[in-house]
């Protein structure tokens, strides 16, 4: 069976057992593969590039021991069926729209269609080419509009036979003029207030970079860790200089993310605080704090225990 939605995959892994979550556009699971209680496998949807009716299939990446995408799926189709299944607390309702980005929530997807919105060029920590991501937006075949409720799709502009053995790095920010520099050396500053922020996506962090500030974003957001290469590079860049600013969306996910990665970052001695915008609507990233007519300075500053949807702050 060609799984294309999490709505067909999902009841497979509960009848099995497996614990899952989402993620803001992807399925964090146990990977199937090898044993181990961490959500370690994410899965995706991608466009089938060889359908011509526009239908996504799933792809699984293991970041734990970097299983093969067929050794999970012959795994998974050997899931016992036991008789009284056990379900997940947090099982996935197709018939209601996800959190974030949202579901396909009744949509009729055959007056669909996927359209590049951007492309995310990612390199490896010494310069080197890792892979390009591009972000799919749904839009209406006969008006071009973005179709509400309609999850955001991202996939890696690479075949599958040349995809790099290894965890993507951080992404960073690069200036929308076009001028990319991923060198450390860019960040020889005598700035004893320097900062990088860590955000929840691409874009987000060339939104922030565009106003000459250093941004980087883990390659799935909220659904990702911070690698021990990850913490390294953040820890050279701030040095005894800075620090790096967390922050999050205004939601559960994108909080609990922060405080993963606050953890991970103080337990090697890094600076780190984090911050949220202004704006205190549900899901409000950086990009909407800007957007809503806030400055950098107007982030608020929230602690380990605070709520993740603070109170808006009036202009």
């Amino acid at each position: 069976m060609i799984y294309r939605e999490f709505e067909q995959l999902i009841p497979v892994l509960e009848e099995g057992g497996y614990h899952h979550r989402l993620v803001g556009e992807s399925l964090r699971v146990q990977c199937p593969a090898h044993d181990g209680g961490d959500t370690s496998c994410s899965f995706m949807e991608y466009p089938d590039t060889k359908s011509d009716d526009d239908e996504t299939i799933l792809e699984p990446v293991c970041f734990s021991r970097h299983c093969e995408p067929a050794v999970i799926w012959a795994a998974i189709r050997q899931i016992a069926r036991p008789k009284n299944p056990r379900r997940s607390t947090k099982a996935y309702d197709p018939k209601k729209a996800a959190s974030g980005s949202g579901g396909y929530a009744g949509f009729d997807k055959a007056s669909m269609k996927w359209e590049r919105a951007a492309v995310y060029y990612f390199r490896t920590y010494d310069g080197k080419e890792f892979a390009p991501k591009v972000r799919l937006e749904p839009v209406d075949r006969k008006t071009g509009e973005r179709v509400p409720g309609v999850r955001k799709m991202f996939v890696w502009d690479v075949k599958a036979a040349d995809w790099p053995s290894r965890i993507p790095p951080l992404y960073r920010g690069h200036y929308l003029a076009g001028e990319i520099d991923y060198r450390p050396k860019a960040l020889n500053l005598s700035d004893a207030n320097f900062l990088v922020y860590l955000v929840e996506g691409e874009k987000d962090a060339d939104r922030l970079a565009s106003l000459d500030v250093y941004a980087v974003s883990p390659h799935t957001g909220s659904g990702s860790d911070l690698s021990a290469a990850d913490v390294e590079l953040l820890k050279k860049y701030v040095s005894d200089r800075g620090r790096v600013v967390i922050v999050p969306d205004l939601d559960a996910v994108g909080f609990e993310a922060a405080l993963r990665w606050k953890a991970s970052l103080e337990a090697a001695g890094v600076p780190v605080e984090m911050r949220a915008s202004a704006t205190g609507e549900e899901g409000s990233d950086v990009s909407d704090h800007l957007d809503a007519g806030f400055s950098l300075d107007d982030l608020i500053e929230v602690s380990d225990s605070v709520s993740p949807v603070p109170s808006p702050v009036s202009l």
